[in-house]
């Protein structure tokens, strides 16, 4: 990732514009979105993208990713049990 002015690519249309906020600005606008996500499992998109994907216009691609992020968390879970007491 990278500060204000640095070039990036955006993950979901390819192309590559200037940062026009530094990653602090950025992680904390995702972290409304996603709280505790990381910075190294967040991607870069553009503003173009962002408004075509962002919760307030897609609710069911946001209640679809929070669901998911849960599942996902609860199968680690499930794994780190396995690994520390043994299958059951």
């Amino acid at each position: 990732m990278g500060g204000k002015g640095d070039l990036y690519t955006c993950a979901i249309c390819g192309k590559e514009y200037n940062r026009g906020v530094d990653d602090e600005v950025a992680m904390a606008e995702a972290n409304e979105y996603w709280p505790g996500l990381k910075q190294e499992d967040a991607a870069i998109v553009c503003d173009d993208c962002w408004q075509d994907v962002r919760p307030e216009e897609n609710p069911e691609i946001y209640e679809h990713s929070v669901e998911r992020e849960a599942f996902m968390e609860s199968v680690c879970q499930k794994i780190i049990k396995e690994i520390l007491y043994g299958k059951n």
